[in-house]
């Protein structure tokens, strides 16, 4: 005997639209509209139609009855082939699909208004502009091919060979060169500003050597170049003699120096009852190398002398000594003589020179855009003159010993034509190193 099943149905919530939509059954309500729609498709509602259209009135009478087909004995005869059965189609495979002619789709886009307008011949402001310009460069090609056909036909003019001087004959393709360029490229060629034919600097890219570095010189031509490097070298210990002189009158402080002092100065007033004898002593110690120490330095010569807060210019007078000794550097670099003035003139030469100092920033102006102007940072300096001593000189290339380098020189020449920026060699911060030892050398360590 079968039993019912205890599952309970279940239940959902329809308190949401959603919800009712979700669980409700309307399957029946799809059925019937699905049907509704079969029939509009098929010829209309069937509850709208009458009922002539829906039956048909039989009028043959029943007792007719059809007479049996004479079947003909010798029909398999008139029977296709079945060879030929291949070639008919087979409705179980589909067709091969046809490709759609671009025609017809051309037809069916050309029913929008903007393709009505451009088979019209209306076309936008655009399109109009692209078009005037393309027919231009086609004319501008035309007329340039023209006249290179003309061209490549004329002869040079003729000339005497032992005449005064031959015309300049300049060849066909030179003479418009543009047109060449635009004839096989197609393009037209851009302009470039007048700054790039300019250089950028006056100097030669290749700066000729003085003649006295050669392996055989003349005897006046090595003389300039020694005195031309003896003066640098003199230019230079001058200047180092200068730094060193600053450092004299400093005192250098050994390490151990240095450690005794802070220990002292930090020491300072805590065991006065144990150091009152020996800093006496010190003391007078002290004393006795300040006086040395001073009289060593009244002979080092000091930099600058010393200042007082009498002798001390406020910022006004610097300003105002300032621009008299720029007036008058720059009336002597202008060629104005000021002690040329006499007793008649002076005044109106006064006035002139006091109308000089109000000058002064566009007197400078004018002297800096002399000068060769820096392009970096820094300022370029010369390398020192690669020379040969007399005795060093040989008279063939093969046994001279080369002085300096010519990759140097390049770099150099390159940062004075202002091609790249002057520079310094940077090295990295030194870094601490530690001593490590390994395990099995631990034993011969020192």
């Amino acid at each position: 005997m079968a039993t019912k099943s205890n599952s309970k149905r279940k239940r959902f919530s329809k308190k949401n639209k959603r919800d009712w939509r979700k669980h409700s059954n309307i399957k029946d309500i799809e059925d019937f509209l699905e049907e509704q729609r079969v029939q509009e498709r098929t010829g209309g509602l069937v509850a709208e139609k009458q009922d002539e259209d829906l039956f048909v009135v039989d009028n043959k009478s029943s007792s007719e009855k059809k007479e049996p087909e004479k079947r003909d004995k010798y029909a398999f005869r008139n029977r296709p082939l079945r060879t030929y059965e291949n070639l008919k189609p087979n409705p179980h495979i589909p067709p091969v699909p046809k490709a759609k002619a671009r025609g017809d789709k051309l037809n069916r886009s050309a029913n929008t208004p903007r393709q009505i307008e451009r088979m019209n011949g209306i076309l936008p402001a655009r399109e109009i502009r692209k078009l005037k310009v393309a027919a231009a460069a086609r004319q501008k090609r035309k007329d340039v091919i023209d006249e290179e056909d003309k061209m490549n036909g004329q002869l040079p003019e003729s000339y005497d060979l032992w005449g005064e001087g031959p015309k300049e004959v300049i060849p066909a393709k030179l003479k418009n060169a543009d047109h060449h360029f635009l004839l096989y490229t197609k393009r037209v060629r851009k302009r470039v500003p007048g700054s790039y034919h300019i250089k950028s600097s006056k100097i030669d890219a290749v700066e000729i050597v003085d003649p006295g570095a050669s392996y055989n010189p003349s005897f006046d031509d090595h003389q300039k170049l020694l005195r031309k490097a003896l003066d640098e070298e003199r230019e230079y210990i001058k200047d180092k003699k200068i730094v060193d002189s600053w450092s004299k009158g400093v005192k250098k402080w050994r390490a151990n120096e240095l450690q005794e002092n802070y220990l002292s100065e930090m020491s300072a007033g805590l065991f006065e009852e144990e150091q009152t004898d020996g800093t006496e002593k010190k003391k007078e110690d002290g004393e006795a190398e300040e006086e040395e120490e001073v009289e060593e330095e009244e002979d080092v010569p000091t930099p600058n002398p010393p200042t007082t807060a009498e002798s001390r210019k406020t910022r006004q007078q610097r300003r105002k000594q300032a621009m008299i000794q720029a007036a008058v550097s720059t009336i002597n670099e202008t060629g104005h003589d000021p002690s040329s003035r006499t007793a008649g003139r002076g005044a109106k030469m006064a006035k002139k020179r006091q109308n000089e100092v109000y000058r002064v920033k566009a007197l400078r102006k004018e002297i800096k855009k002399q000068k060769e102007k820096i392009a970096a940072r820094r300022e370029f300096k010369t390398p020192p003159v690669d020379f040969k001593l007399s005795t060093e000189l040989v008279g063939s290339l093969r046994q001279i010993k080369p002085e300096g380098s010519m990759l140097r020189d390049r770099y150099k020449h390159i940062q004075k034509r202002n091609l790249m920026e002057a520079r310094i060699w940077k090295s990295g911060p030194k870094r601490s190193l530690k001593d490590c030892v390994k395990r099995g050398h631990e034993e011969f360590k020192e």
